[in-house]
């Protein structure tokens, strides 16, 4: 029987939800959706693809189903992983005050290039601009990536490289329509899923790449001043997720785009940045670092990172300039 693209997650949900509450005496499929035995075997094996939290159990030969909330574990996290570098020493903390905090006192430590640090929690989590990032624990990915080494030039690039990795990862697995926001937000139908921090190390050469991204959260356990700008995976795609298999999978981007720039240059990164921002095109507002705001339309991003910006101001000459530093604002344009 053809299960068409609604009922088909339909039956995924059922699927999930009698495997997590065996003792519910729910169907294995919702009658409304029904699957036979073989398809619902294809099913859990596109469903583990997707990262629901299901596993096949080899020992009792079946299916089964993790709790998409519980708590982290760096074990778990690294029978996960297919990197060849990155992630193998892995740090997990049930509570920091800031991953790449701790990453900086890592780099002070000499630990070893590829080093992933992992919170459960966070109580002091900063985003760009010295933003709060809330970050609560079993509902999201709070981690730091420590890369070197890197000059000055490369390094600003390792945010736009960190942003497209998570963009791919959210659209590939996840099936949802993640793009990027200048320089490094990623948003699913404009509510932001996630934001990255990049910061230099103390010896010089390395640099650290922070990550926040919301997966499993409610609407109602954002702030209520975010609750219309913030979204999480689970909000938008309306099933759960496994954290530990979305933190590999985002690694394993990360290590493949790393290497291209060192191996290649930013040219292939930068195409595909540009692939997937959102606001190329986009009549903006910028707030410059200076406290002056200006308006217009951003043409494109130049290969540095720098958006190409067309001011409104006829004082400005209508003339683009690259932009590198500022915070942009997506204005809806009147028809």
């Amino acid at each position: 029987m053809e299960i068409s693209i609604g009922e088909r997650q339909k039956t995924k949900m059922a699927i999930y939800e009698a495997l997590a509450n065996p003792l519910a005496g729910r169907p294995v499929a919702a009658p409304a959706a029904p699957a036979a035995p073989g398809e619902q075997a294809a099913l859990l094996a596109e469903m583990a693809a997707e990262g629901w939290p299901v596993y096949f159990d080899t020992a009792l030969a079946q299916w089964q189903a993790r709790d998409g909330r519980r708590l982290l574990s760096a074990a778990e996290i690294g029978a996960q992983l297919p990197t060849k570098w990155l992630g193998h020493n892995l740090l997990y903390y049930a509570e920091a005050d800031s991953t790449n905090l701790m990453a900086k006192l890592c780099i002070a430590q000499q630990v070893p290039r590829g080093t992933v640090i992992v919170a459960e929690k966070q109580t002091a989590g900063r985003g760009r601009l010295l933003r709060h990032w809330v970050s609560l624990p079993r509902v999201g990915l709070w981690f730091s990536v420590i890369l070197s080494p890197f000059a000055p030039a490369g390094a600003a690039l390792l945010s736009f490289l960190t942003a497209v990795a998570v963009c791919r990862v959210i659209r590939e697995v996840a099936g949802l329509p993640a793009v990027l926001k200048w320089p490094n937000d990623v948003m699913i139908c404009g509510r932001k899923v996630c934001g990255i921090l990049l910061e230099a190390g103390s010896d010089g050469q390395s640099v650290i790449v922070g990550v926040g991204l919301n997966v499993s959260q409610r609407r109602d356990e954002f702030p209520a001043a975010l609750q219309e700008t913030a979204t999480s995976l689970a909000l938008e795609a309306r099933r759960p997720f496994d954290r530990p298999f979305l933190l590999a999978a985002i690694l394993s981007q990360i290590e493949t785009r790393v290497e291209t720039l060192i191996d290649t240059g930013s040219a292939a990164l930068m195409d595909e940045y540009r692939s997937l921002c959102a606001t190329i095109g986009k009549r903006v507002r910028i707030d410059f670092p200076n406290s002056i705001a200006e308006y217009g339309v951003v043409s494109g991003v130049a290969d540095s990172g720098a958006v190409i910006f067309i001011p409104d101001a006829i004082g400005a000459g209508g003339r683009a300039r690259e932009v590198m530093a500022g915070d942009i604002t997506h204005l809806r344009t009147q028809t």
